[in-house]
């Protein structure tokens, strides 16, 4: 349903401001969302596979909170790569 009304509201500013206009806004929206936009993280962590809330490390892997307080009571590195964290 969403999509419908946006691809409506495309259109409808075609008809107003035309097509060179949208495609700027387009392009601005487009580039908001991947400065600002949150990235989705998965929700299965890659050292248990169980299904919880995960962080994103540094180093860009993706952990689930559970492992990776124990980890760091261990260690100040990711447990993959080890790369400081």
């Amino acid at each position: 349903m969403e999509e419908l009304i946006i691809i409506l509201i495309i259109l409808l500013l075609i008809l107003c401001c035309g097509l060179q206009i949208i495609i700027e806004i387009i392009v601005c929206i487009s580039i908001w969302n991947m400065i600002f936009k949150k990235p989705e993280i998965p929700q299965y962590c890659c050292i248990c596979f169980e299904n919880e809330i995960c962080k994103k490390l540094i180093c860009g892997h993706i952990i689930g909170e559970k492992c990776i307080e124990e980890w760091t009571e261990i260690s100040n590195s990711c447990p993959l790569c080890r790369k400081v964290i």
